[in-house]
């Protein structure tokens, strides 16, 4: 995923923070949050928007990137923080759409353990 367009386009937005999700957590993920924290970014893993083909492989990345510093969150958790408080115009919006989801988010997050 970080390619030299990528790392240009972080540079040219000013952005500190990055936010991962993927596929194959033990690999792809961890190598990407690594190799960001690496160039001085501050990485955020949303633990229910990333998986793997082993669920032992997925927790253990995800444990060897929190021991790293690298911040672990729910997309949940992630966007009311973003949101700041319910006086933000999107506030709404999003938490209706976030209720829609919740049962197949923990589905997705159970079938995970």
């Amino acid at each position: 995923m970080l390619t030299k367009e990528v790392f240009d386009l972080l540079k040219v937005e000013k952005r500190e923070h990055v936010v991962v999700v993927g596929v194959e957590a033990h690999i792809c993920v961890a190598q990407t949050g690594f190799e960001l924290q690496r160039n001085g970014y501050k990485v955020v893993v949303l633990a229910d928007a990333v998986s793997s083909t082993s669920p032992q492989e997925r927790n253990l990345a995800l444990r060897r990137m929190l021991a790293s510093r690298i911040s672990i969150n729910s997309l949940e958790g992630w966007t009311f923080e973003l949101l700041g408080s319910a006086e933000h115009p999107l506030y709404k919006k999003t938490s209706d759409l976030l209720k829609r989801t919740k049962r197949t988010r923990a589905q997705i997050i159970e079938a995970m353990l």
